[in-house]
């Protein structure tokens, strides 16, 4: 219903690619076969090998296979369709009674981009800026109280081989299409405006060339099928094949010189109002409004009209640890020579398990837990619970707002998130090396000083609705629940989650929770695997987790009767 508007005046508009069930189902032999001899042919094939293997043997291979084959006497000319360009926005709007969720987005139909000069990966490096810096924004007013959308993304992505989509698309509540098409289209008419800011410029450059640094510090352990991929996008599109180094040192040659100006061009150029779609995804049932084109028309005019003001950087300079904690010494050690792991009990009661491995030359991995869960709490308290982690998570932590601390992250490759699961609590996460002083910092902030405030509250809700307010009319998701409420014997813990479970949510409940859970570090255990200096992390180690509260207590996980049902296959 949609991709004929979007791709109006053109051959996709009439056929999609994947054919017409009609003429695929009245084929004959004759016309199959006349189609793989008219495009399975040499000069359209290319073919890539990346691995680990004798190149000989394998070049062997390709032309013991490939040689022979023949290009067909009167080759087929292969067309490529163009995609008109228009003045006005097109409107493609659709509905779907399986759909889960309500969506729209802008798309803006643009021509290739092309990579053949300094200057044109300039260019592409100060597009990447420009995502970067919007999906910030964006991401900004989904932590409001009250957000307008759920989730949202800005990106760019290649669509057919004669044009490029840039994007802004969003997930919002039902009944939400006309304010979630109003927010987005407001923060684009924002940016094109007043442009960026020069600290949000720095953040950004920041934190590209951190990754390039990653890639590089990673380039002998890249996986084969980021290779392969890239080979593919050179053969189809003509993609430049740059080797990590070079990319490393075209980003450290052209992010410098990149200015406010250019990546202010970059969103005059992308968010033209020429060539627009409004796409509107959204789920068919009784009562639900969907807008019309002169509704989403009049939010566009609405929008095309405010007196909007600039975007202000709000940057927190306050520091994660203010005051490190007094040291826990190392009590005990035990070594396993043949597993390579180090064991180490801090005064505290915190044990740790160290595990160096080479498999990835800037990644450290963090696993911690202690037993107890949500078991420990009554069924009235369950839901608040489960949310708990997530209630923090969004309300930020020390002090910072989710946002602040967002900011304060970046350029920084380190992540921890804590969970409460049904026998355990604990923390998954990980950091590069060069910051694996934040990850501790991060661990014991949020064993010290977590929060859950009324607009981290108000956020997650609106967010867990929209994603959850359709479920059940996703036949996988339907048969998902019942298998697990069935084979769970129906239990009050198993129930598939509905809008009316958050009812349930009380956010005082889930931050006292959240407190206990994380109070007593005595019976936890933190794993660290990866590329550790052990005798760097110790002085860490001895401060921010021989530094965490300790109470002595003794606890495990309650039999909740959590049975599965019985049966035979």
């Amino acid at each position: 219903k949609q991709l004929p508007i979007l791709l109006k005046g053109s051959k996709y508009a009439d056929r999609l690619t994947i054919g017409k069930k009609e003429i695929i189902e009245g084929a004959d032999y004759e016309t199959i076969r006349k189609f793989y001899h008219d495009w399975y042919r040499p000069d359209l094939i290319g073919v890539a090998a990346v691995g680990d293997f004798d190149v000989n043997d394998i070049e062997n291979y390709i032309k013991e296979h490939f040689s022979n084959l023949t290009a067909p006497a009167d080759e087929r000319e292969r067309v490529i369709p163009d995609i008109p360009k228009h003045d006005d926005t097109y409107f493609a709007i659709a509905s779907d009674k399986e759909a889960r969720y309500s969506m729209v987005s802008l798309y803006y139909i643009r021509d290739p981009k092309v990579i053949k000069t300094i200057d044109d990966y300039k260019n592409v490096t100060a597009h990447n800026l420009f995502y970067g810096i919007l999906n910030d924004r964006l991401s900004e007013l989904t932590n409001l109280p009250d957000p307008p959308f759920a989730y949202s993304q800005a990106g760019s992505q290649r669509f057919v081989k004669a044009a490029d989509i840039n994007y802004l698309v969003c997930m919002v509540n039902e009944g939400g299409i006309a304010r979630g098409l109003e927010a987005i289209l407001r923060e684009a008419e924002r940016i094109k405006k007043f442009g960026i800011t020069s600290t949000e410029l720095e953040r950004q450059k920041t934190s590209l060339l951190r990754m390039a640094e990653k890639r590089l510090a990673e380039k002998d352990k890249t996986e084969s099928r980021g290779i392969i991929g890239e080979m593919e996008d050179n053969f189809l599109y003509g993609d430049p094949l740059i080797s990590i180094d070079d990319q490393y040192a075209l980003v450290e040659q052209v992010l410098p010189g990149i200015t406010l100006e250019d990546v202010n061009k970059v969103a005059a150029e992308l968010l033209d109002a020429k060539n627009r779609v409004v796409m509107v995804n959204s789920p068919e049932k009784e009562g639900l409004k969907i807008p019309d084109e002169a509704e989403l028309a009049s939010v566009i005019s609405k929008v095309n009209n405010e007196e909007l003001t600039a975007y202000v950087d709000k940057v927190s300079s306050k520091a994660l640890v203010e005051n490190p904690p007094s040291p826990s010494k190392i009590v005990s050690t035990k070594t396993d020579a043949k597993l390579g792991i180090t064991e180490w009990m801090l005064g505290n009661g915190v044990k740790v398990i160290l595990k160096p491995t080479d498999f990835k030359n800037d990644e450290v991995l963090l696993n911690a837990f202690s037993p107890g869960g949500s078991s420990l709490v009554p069924d009235d308290e369950f839901v608040s619970t489960e949310l708990a982690p997530a209630l923090a998570s969004e309300s930020g932590l020390a002090g910072f707002s989710r946002t602040e601390l967002e900011k304060y992250l970046s350029g920084k490759i380190v992540n921890v998130s804590p969970y409460i699961g049904f026998n355990y609590e604990g923390f998954n996460g990980g950091a590069s090396p060069k910051d694996i002083e934040t990850l501790f910092q991060l661990i014991y902030c949020w064993f010290t000083s977590p929060q859950i405030d009324s607009s981290g509250y108000s956020s997650i809700m609106t967010k867990v609705r929209s994603y959850i307010e359709n479920r059940s009319s996703d036949p996988e998701a339907a048969f998902d629940d019942t298998m697990q409420v069935t084979l769970s014997n129906y239990h009050f813990r198993s129930r598939p989650e509905t809008p009316a479970m958050l009812d349930e949510v009380n956010p005082q409940t889930a931050l006292n929770v959240f407190k206990d859970r994380f109070k007593d570090a005595g019976d936890f255990t933190f794993i660290f695997t990866g590329n550790i200096d052990t005798a760097e992390v110790k002085p860490m180690i001895e401060t921010y987790l021989g530094g965490l509260p300790a109470a002595g207590r003794v606890e495990g996980p309650v039999d909740l009767k959590y049975k599965p049902v019985m049966g035979e296959i």
